[in-house]
């Protein structure tokens, strides 16, 4: 994956690497399905513009862009568009990136944030500067960053980014999913779901309800190619259901048999957290139910 450029007769010159390195570029590999909230490595889908260009500054050695031994040291910079997942996704959160974390807005060099709606545009810049392949990647979420700064390697840093994905809003506390609405999208969504009939599925308001009673919310990262029997199984063993076809319906029953209730109360913070800080919450009613927690939801504050 790399070249040499550059040359000449000095013998302390030295050579910059011709190319882009990278771990993660894939063809043909599974586009993640995101429900819930979680954190997803991209996947380079296209590169372009990479650069090398002599250090001139901040940098020691003879001319002021040498090493200690005198060698010419170089910057690297590339255009790159990263996938993500399947969307449409809700938005982005914290962004890693090597050791550095941020907000996705605070990224370095980054240019155009698509969510994976259908026929979403291109990156403006792509556009003017790589016509032929600007493209949008319809229904896939992905991110763009225009002349990225790699500094003295170039090598493409480890990203990965906290995705707020499908049905983040179905749980109680606004991230995770609701699974009865999980399996729902993931059974009869006609762009990415398994075919399956929606007039053959049960409305799951039971089992909704129970998973809301129970606490049962979950943000699964679906990235690898299994049968959908098998995705869906590992939701309901999970939640402590079972898949029924009665009537001709396709039916999830909770095995719980006694009732259970309860209250989410969304607690705001405002300010700004940092290291040594004490939070307290005072609970005035710090058990849901007493020993031996027969019929009702037993929650332990943290």
């Amino acid at each position: 994956m790399t070249g040499i450029v550059g040359g000449g007769s000095n013998a302390k010159q030295k050579t910059a690497i011709g190319s882009l390195q990278f771990q993660t570029s894939q063809k043909g590999g599974v586009i993640p399905l995101v429900y819930g909230t979680t954190r997803s490595a991209p996947n380079l889908i296209d590169y372009d513009d990479f650069a090398a260009t002599p250090a001139t500054t901040g940098v020691k050695g003879k001319g002021g862009g040498g090493d200690k031994s005198g060698n010419q040291q170089y910057k690297y910079s590339a255009s790159v568009i990263l996938g993500v997942c399947r969307g449409p996704v809700a938005g982005f959160g914290t962004v890693w990136w090597d050791k550095n974390t941020s907000p996705l807005s605070g990224l370095p060099g980054l240019s155009t944030v698509n969510l994976g709606a259908d026929g979403q545009a291109p990156d403006p810049f792509w556009t003017t500067h790589h016509p032929t392949k600007a493209l949008g990647y319809s229904g896939t979420a992905n991110i763009t960053l225009d002349n990225y700064q790699l500094g003295a390697t170039a090598t493409l840093p480890n990203f990965s980014v906290e995705v707020i994905g499908i049905e983040s809003d179905s749980g109680a506390n606004g991230f995770d999913a609701n699974p009865a609405a999980i399996v729902a999208d993931f059974l009869t969504n006609p762009r990415y779901g398994a075919g399956f009939p929606p007039a053959n599925l049960d409305g799951m308001s039971a089992y909704s309800e129970y998973c809301a009673a129970a606490g049962l919310f979950l943000s699964p990262l679906l990235d690898t190619q299994q049968e959908a029997q098998q995705s869906l199984g590992d939701i309901v063993k999970l939640t402590n259901s079972a898949i029924v076809w009665s009537g001709g319906l396709l039916k999830i029953l909770p095995y719980g048999d006694l009732q259970l209730s309860t209250t989410y109360t969304v607690i705001g913070l405002s300010g700004l957290i940092v290291a040594g800080d004490t939070l307290s919450l005072t609970f005035t009613q710090p058990w849901a139910c007493r020993p031996p927690y027969h019929g009702c939801l037993h929650r332990q504050p943290r």
